[in-house]
């Protein structure tokens, strides 16, 4: 059943509650409330909610793109245009910090969709990074989910922690013409990674 239905659906869903479990907070930012009106539970089932449906809506997008019959990315020198857009990739991460709910990966899958197809490099970096990304809403989540026990929001800020330096050194790395292997990354989708030197962090 839901491999039928579009990707979208879960995307909006996810938005949508993911929406209204931050507009509580933004209330409070922009001073037309004194504190957050709904409780703490309860908002944090609303975001484990969103998450979830956003999750689903990510996965099924990324595992419907084909594979490609590329070059071997260790035969080709990448060009100054594909460094940029691959380093572009890895900084997209920090999107997250923004607060808009999936703006991060939404900016990754385009680029990669639209990129992947004229080069192996992009390609390959644009798959490393929509794992990475996935792979960092699940841990959020699963930090969402033993929040309720006090210890979730420390791993939140470790988490947030090692987006930020992960991101900041692939995009390095990718502007200098090397491959990044995440560390804790799944793999989601096959990422050829087996075919590349390994650098990792």
């Amino acid at each position: 059943m839901v491999n039928r239905l579009p990707s979208w659906v879960f995307i909006a869903f996810g938005l949508l509650i993911l929406g209204a479990a931050q507009l509580p907070l933004v209330r409070v930012i922009l001073g037309i409330e004194e504190r957050i009106s709904i409780p703490f539970l309860t908002m944090i089932m609303l975001l484990i909610a969103g998450l979830m449906s956003a999750l689903t809506g990510m996965l099924l997008l990324v595992k419907r793109q084909p594979n490609l019959e590329l070059p071997n990315v260790n035969s080709i020198e990448p060009r100054s245009d594909e460094r940029s857009i691959s380093a572009l990739m890895h900084l997209s991460g920090l999107l997250l910090f923004t607060g808009i709910p999936l703006l991060n990966f939404l900016l990754l899958y385009w680029l990669w969709v639209r990129k992947r197809e004229s080069s192996a490099w992009l390609d390959l970096h644009g798959k490393e990074c929509a794992c990475f990304q996935i792979a960092i809403y699940l841990y959020i989540l699963m930090s969402l989910f033993v929040s309720i026990i006090g210890i979730g929001l420390f791993l939140l800020m470790i988490l947030f922690l090692y987006l930020a330096i992960a991101s900041i050194i692939g995009a390095i790395m990718a502007a200098q013409g090397k491959v990044l292997r995440y560390p804790a990354n799944i793999s989601i989708i096959d990422r050829g990674m087996e075919q590349h030197p390994q650098h990792t962090i």
